[in-house]
């Protein structure tokens, strides 16, 4: 069994970490709900899987196999709905946490904590970048966007100590966070903001890309003082 958190994240933070540790493309289509089951195809840039999800009281159990690309090909012809997405994986203390940077259908940042069961969940501390949870808000999973388009899209702040802590954690040096009673003074909601004004994916500069050791948090902080302009994501992962 597993059950997952959702966070938001802001895109500019979003951005740094496909930068520096990279990310996969992933074509995600979803076929209606049955009986409490979910199944899903992925087509990756070098592989493809299908993946039945059975939804209980005690968690998710799911079941992945390799399929071959044609055939993820034609079953994404055929399914309800999809998302496109760039994923990348960190791993910190000892948990793999997933960066998602939704392409389509519209542009959204998240961050996906996978726990083996519920007494997991409420444990883990979130780390000071990431943004709100959204785990209860189910417009904001990747199978309610495929069905039902575009996600409210919404601005997260980026403050110094979420920045100072990403660098930590993309160093090596994430600290462990002490876990918090929850309440809506310590955890505000995100600002509205219209999608035209959201940051797209932008090309590394030269600069983060040459930087070195001893100089790369203070490239990282001049690459959020810059203004961005919305770009379109890469070409499509299918084949004709």
């Amino acid at each position: 069994m597993s059950i997952s958190r959702r966070f938001l994240i802001a895109s500019s933070l979003a951005r740094l970490i496909q930068r520096e540790k990279g990310g996969v493309r992933i074509l995600e289509g979803y076929f209606p709900d049955h009986n409490g089951k979910t199944s899903c195809v992925q087509l990756l840039e070098t592989s493809a899987f299908l993946t039945l999800k059975t939804q209980s009281t005690s968690g998710v159990t799911a079941e992945r196999v390799e399929i071959p690309r044609s055939y993820a090909e034609a079953l994404l012809d055929v399914v309800a709905g999809e998302v496109d997405i760039v994923r990348t994986t960190l791993a910190v203390d000892q948990r793999e946490i997933s960066v998602n940077r939704v392409i389509a259908p519209s542009r959204l940042d998240l961050i996906s904590v996978e726990f083996e069961n519920l007494a997991e969940a409420p444990a883990f501390s979130p780390l000071p970048w990431f943004g709100p949870e959204v785990t209860a808000d189910r417009r904001f999973s990747l199978q309610a966007m495929a069905f039902a388009g575009p996600a409210e899209v919404l601005e997260v702040p980026c403050t110094d100590v979420a920045l100072h802590s990403l660098i930590d954690t993309l160093e090596g040096r994430a600290k462990p966070v002490k876990q918090q009673p929850h309440s809506a003074s310590q955890n505000p909601g995100p600002s509205r903001k219209s999608s035209a004004a959201r940051t797209g994916a932008a090309r590394p500069s030269a600069e983060v890309a040459n930087t070195g050791a001893a100089t790369h948090e203070q490239a990282l902080l001049r690459e959020l003082e810059r203004a961005v302009h919305p770009q379109l994501g890469p070409p499509s992962l299918r084949t004709y």
